[in-house]
Parts: structure tokens; sequence; C-alpha cells
């Protein structure tokens, strides 16, 4: 079992860099998804964990990080692609895709570990191509929506 690089330098990294992120440009929401899977096959996770996020989903992460005190973890303790914290052979599929003007909504199933999760991307299109703008996992039992999860830590806080 591989423990997940994701959130061992999660907050440390936004913190320390500011927040900031140059991500590839994407120009399809499909190409956007398979780029964020990728690195659980090859191991070549980015160093800005949140590089896919729009300028509004990096926002919250950024104000969750300034809240977090120094060497302990944020809101997210997991990993939102696969919705866990550990990953060995994970494979994506794109179920359902609807896009309507700079939005589109992505339906995908992860499997992971011998479990099946369903997540749904948002994204929309900012001025340097598609972006995640939420995340949410709709696996019975296990609902989340990321934006929100952030914005209730802010509350909390």
């Amino acid at each position: 079992m591989k423990q997940i690089k994701f959130v061992v330098g999660l907050f440390f990294l936004v913190v320390t860099t500011g927040g900031a992120f140059a991500a590839p440009a994407f120009q399809e929401p499909e190409a956007l998804i398979d780029y964020a899977y990728k690195p659980y096959s090859t191991e070549d996770f980015p160093e800005d964990p949140f590089e896919l996020f729009s300028t509004g989903l990096h926002a919250l992460v950024d104000a969750d990080a300034t809240r977090t005190p120094a060497g302990e973890i944020g809101t997210i303790d997991f990993d939102p692609f696969i919705n866990a914290q550990d990953y060995d052979g994970v494979a994506m599929r794109i179920d359902h895709m609807q896009t309507e003007g700079n939005q589109a909504v992505v339906d995908v199933s992860v499997e992971n570990l011998g479990a099946r999760q369903t997540l749904v991307f948002t994204l929309v299109r900012e001025s340097d191509g598609w972006r995640i703008d939420d995340i949410e996992s709709t696996t019975p039992g296990g609902e989340w929506r990321l934006s929100v999860l952030l914005a209730e830590n802010a509350l909390e806080n």
C-alpha cells in the first residue's frame, strides 16, 4: 500500500509558496480529469497538489492553510481525488460529462484498494483553461463537498 504524497506535504507547500500555482492549460474537461489521475500510475505527483484548482477553490484552500496552526494538517486530511489517504491500483473512469458554456460537470468512478468511489467534479473555464472548481463525493455513506468542508472549517475557527 502506498502512502499518498498529496496529504503529506499538502499545507506546508501551500503556506510556503503563498498559494501560487501554475498548472498546465487544458482546453478540454476530459484532458484535465485524465491529467489529475495520471500520477496514481506514474508516481509523478505535482509539486503543488492544488495546481488544478480554480482561483476560487484555491482561495478556499489557501484560507484553510492560513487558519491551520504550523505543523498541523488542515481540513483536508485525505486525497479528494480518490476519497482516501492511501492508494494502490487506482483506476478512473469518466461515467458522464455535461458541458454548458464555461462550466462542466464530470461524473467519475474511481477504484482504489478494492473500493469504488463516485465523485462529481465541477469544472470552470478560466482564462488559462479548465480548472476544478469543486469536488463532491456521492459515495453512499461518504458524501461530502470540498468547498463545503473548507467553508465549514472557516466558520469553526
